[in-house]
């Protein structure tokens, strides 16, 4: 008895959502979505509240030639002509360039004692290179380009006639 008790109870369970699921009426198909067909008006008007936006030439319109009110926009000060501009740039390109310096004297100082930091390659922190003298020369090479944006800011600004102490 106790063998055919198993499979009876299994048989219980099963069978009830069958039925429960057998007296539940079907979802009623839903119908085809609609084609919308976009008419000038419908798209100059979705166009004018800003939610879509269109590419291309577009028809001349009498909506579209009538110009309306221009919103006006506050002048925006231009930073190539402000002074503490440039010595701010120059600022942060000059530490920039002092931190790389003092790592290329770190490497330069390590090699000169024959004693390498590590034995690898860094996968923490940035590597400059994989042998010491790759990460010299990948250091100086920054530098170089460190020093030809600073150049780059001094023309610029010798351009804008900016006083010649602000870019330095």
């Amino acid at each position: 008895m106790n063998r055919f008790a198993l499979p009876i109870l299994l048989l219980g369970v099963c069978a009830t959502p069958v039925a429960i699921a057998g007296d539940t009426p079907a979802a009623p198909p839903r119908p085809a979505a609609a084609k919308r067909i976009w008419t000038t008006e419908d798209v100059e008007a979705l166009h004018d509240r800003g939610l879509i936006s269109l590419v291309g030439a577009q028809p001349a319109t009498p909506s579209s030639v009538t110009p309306g009110p221009q919103p006006t926009r506050g002048l925006r000060p231009i930073r190539a002509l402000d002074p503490e501009w440039y010595s701010e740039q120059v600022a942060d390109l000059h530490a920039a360039m002092e931190s790389t310096t003092a790592e290329v004297n770190l490497v330069r100082r390590e090699m000169d004692n024959a004693r390498y930091w590590e034995a690898g390659i860094r996968l923490v922190r940035e590597t400059p290179g994989i042998t010491p003298e790759a990460g010299v020369q990948v250091l100086s090479g920054r530098n170089s380009e460190v020093q030809a944006k600073i150049e780059a800011l001094a023309d610029q600004a010798r351009r804008l006639r900016i006083p010649p102490g602000a870019a330095r």
